[in-house]
């Protein structure tokens, strides 16, 4: 009967497998957050959040701005001021019956 020498020898094996894979994927959640750090890609991700669908939310587009926005009213269906791209909505009651 011939016995091996392999079982022995590979008893840290996993352990040391799973420290590598680890040590990897720190290395990388660093460099990502580092990234993320000096690219400002969280401002670039949140941008949307913040800004356009929060104007589609409140006037219904995201091209229009309101008169409290530092742009002044533009765009606004509800905002009179002259000579300006701001529309008014008027709805016909239909053909008479």
């Amino acid at each position: 009967m011939v016995t091996s020498n392999t079982q022995s020898s590979q008893s840290g094996q996993a352990v040391v497998e799973y420290i590598l894979l680890l040590s990897a994927l720190v290395s990388m959640f660093v460099i990502i957050a580092q990234g993320v750090g000096r690219l400002d890609l969280a401002k670039r991700l949140s941008k949307p959040l913040t800004t356009d669908f929060a104007k589609a939310y409140q006037y219904g587009d995201i091209k229009t701005t309101g008169p409290d926005d530092s742009e002044g009213a533009s765009n606004h269906a509800q905002a009179q001021v002259p000579k300006s791209d701001n529309f008014r909505i008027f709805l016909s009651p239909g053909p008479p019956r």
